[in-house]
C-alpha cells in the first residue's frame, strides 16, 4: 500500500470506556466499507480493516472521526436514562459531528436545542 501524506496526524480519540482495543470509525457516506452501519442516511459506523486501509491510502469519506472503545448500554439502559433526564439529546447534526471543534462539540449540541449552557444545572428535575 502507498500511504498518503498526512494520514500519521490523523487524529485517534478515545472513544470509550468499553472496547477500547477496537477502532470505530464515524463517517459520512459512501457507506460502502464491509459491515458499515448505517445511523442516518449520511452518517455511518465501521469497524473493519477495510476503512482504515482506505483512509491511509486517501480513499476517506470526505468527514470521518477514529476512536478506540465505545459506550456501550444494556437494553432498554438508555431509553430510561433520557426518561430521568440524565442526558440532554438533540437531532443528529453534520456540523456539530465533523465540522466543530472537539471542544467545541458539546456546547453547539446544546445551543442546537436553544438552551444557554452557562444557565444549565446539575439539578435535574421533571417539568
Amino acid at each position: 500500500l502507498n500511504y498518503v501524506a498526512g494520514v500519521a496526524s490523523v487524529p485517534i480519540y478515545l472513544g470509550g470506556p468499553a472496547h477500547i482495543e477496537q477502532i470505530f470509525v464515524v463517517h459520512n457516506e459512501p457507506m460502502e466499507w464491509k459491515k458499515s452501519l448505517p445511523v442516518t442516511p449520511w452518517l455511518g459506523m465501521s469497524n473493519t480493516s477495510d476503512i482504515l486501509e482506505d483512509i491511509a491510502i486517501g480513499r476517506e469519506p470526505d468527514s470521518f472521526i477514529v476512536s478506540l472503545g465505545c459506550v456501550v448500554w444494556k437494553a432498554g439502559q438508555i431509553e430510561v436514562e433520557i426518561k430521568e433526564n440524565i442526558w440532554l439529546t438533540c437531532p443528529v447534526s453534520k456540523d456539530v459531528i465533523f465540522d466543530m471543534p472537539v471542544r467545541a462539540k458539546w456546547k453547539g449540541a446544546v445551543k442546537k436545542l436553544g438552551i444557554s449552557p452557562e444557565f444549565l444545572s446539575q439539578a435535574v428535575g421533571h417539568a
